[in-house]
């Protein structure tokens, strides 16, 4: 029998991984396009807003995966810093 809500869970580690992975390539194609520094592409409020959302996910598909209760809670602590980061991120490309 599959254990769905295993599966769920890698799931959203593996969609997080994607998220930053696909940031960074991006950001590195946008920086060799525009000839400025992959820093520069990464500092943009977009490219953190998808970083922090994707380490989030990333940080709670590893919820439960871990038997301690105290590294499930490590990683919920982390998803919300990350989340936490993410929504200022929001905030400062909506202005």
């Amino acid at each position: 029998m599959i254990d769905w809500f295993s599966v769920g869970f890698g799931a959203l580690w593996i969609l997080g991984l994607g998220f930053v992975l696909a940031t960074l390539s991006f950001a590195n194609y946008l920086a060799s396009a525009q000839k400025r520094r992959l820093r520069q592409s990464l500092g943009m409020p977009t490219s953190q807003l998808v970083i922090y959302l994707g380490l989030a996910l990333f940080c709670l598909g590893w919820v439960e995966s871990t038997p301690a209760l105290w590294e499930r809670l490590l990683w919920i602590v982390l998803a919300l810093m990350f989340a936490a980061q993410a929504w200022q991120a929001r905030k400062m490309s909506n202005e």
